[in-house]
């Protein structure tokens, strides 16, 4: 690969004024897909709050030839979005993270913001590199600046914002809190992660992405680049004033499995040290199911130790005393 490093600043805020309680493209200025093409979200815009919930649509990663051309193991990253294409992607997003308006859901009243996955990086990368050839934008962090600074511009006044995701998605949202956090420094930023689990990677294989993803980590965290648990120990050691991370997770996740290079006694073991570390906490916990399932808010009406997802969720984002890790 011959990496270069484009800018992190997406450029001009674009406008999240779109019509009410409808799915709308919105053009990131500046943002782009792996293939040079324009980037967009999906905004479904509400005057009920000045809440916002943002999705990270998964979907696979890739970093080198093989992963993003050959085996083509990440979503969109030869495509060129269109608007009817995203627009009908965030309607199908499970009702879980954007229920319809007449819900009791506490997400009903807040603003819907769907990000579409087409840099092959988890939401973070910041390089553009070659691929046997084929110049490759791992560029999801400058989209994700781009979607922020429309978030400032249109829902500064927001006193709650919840960033979540699935899958590669929940990777996106995990990567992406402090960037939230630094963004909405008075509101209460919470993230809801379904099936990107805080459990390292093979190495060889987490240190090709970071190089071919030129990934910048947050400040003070020079370990981050080391691990994926370095990001949540990191969470861990910073985030002091109450904001929430919620994970759900499968134990033996076949898709994780493939994506981590793990063994399923590797990836089980990781998923339950994960949960051992947040059980005595207030703010970080996880939602754990035994199983080989992937996205688990695809049924939101399971149980694991006794205790329904859904019910689970609407404590997490409702403040509960009494939401705490659940599962076998």
């Amino acid at each position: 690969d011959a990496p270069t490093t484009p800018p992190t600043d997406a450029g001009p805020a674009a406008s999240f004024e779109t019509p009410l309680d409808t799915w709308t493209y919105v053009a990131i200025p500046g943002g782009e897909c792996a293939n040079g093409s324009q980037y967009g979200v999906a905004v479904n815009r509400t005057d009920r709050s000045d809440r916002v919930v943002v999705f990270f649509q998964g979907g696979g990663a890739c970093y080198d030839q093989i992963t993003c051309y050959l085996l083509g193991i990440a979503t969109h990253i030869t495509d060129t979005l269109t608007a009817s294409g995203v627009e009908g992607e965030a309607a199908a997003v499970p009702g879980t993270f954007f229920p319809p308006r007449s819900s009791t859901s506490p997400f009903a009243q807040a603003t819907y913001v769907y990000l579409p996955y087409c840099t092959g990086d988890v939401h973070f990368g910041n390089n553009i590199a070659d691929h046997g050839g084929r110049e490759t934008h791992h560029v999801g962090a400058r989209n994700v600046g781009g979607v922020i600074a429309a978030l400032q511009a249109g829902f500064g006044a927001a006193d709650r914002v919840w960033v979540t995701g699935a899958s590669a998605g929940g990777y996106g949202a995990m990567v992406n809190w402090f960037r939230f956090r630094d963004a909405f420094p008075t509101a209460r930023v919470d993230v809801l992660d379904d099936s990107g689990p805080p459990v390292d990677i093979e190495q060889g294989r987490w240190d090709a992405m970071m190089a071919a993803w030129g990934v910048m980590p947050p400040a003070g965290c020079p370990l981050c680049l080391d691990g994926v648990s370095e990001v949540i120990a990191f969470y861990q050691r910073t985030v002091t004033d109450g904001d929430r991370f919620a994970l759900i997770q499968s134990t033996n996740d076949d898709t994780i499995r493939g994506y981590t290079g793990l063994t399923a006694a590797e990836l089980e073991a990781g998923v339950l040290a994960v949960a051992a570390s947040f059980a005595s906490t207030t703010n970080f916990h996880t939602y754990v199911v035994d199983s080989a399932e992937h996205v688990l808010l695809r049924n939101p009406g399971r149980t694991s130790g006794g205790v329904v997802l859904s019910d689970w969720v609407d404590d997490f984002a409702t403040d509960a005393a009494t939401w705490a890790n659940a599962g076998p």
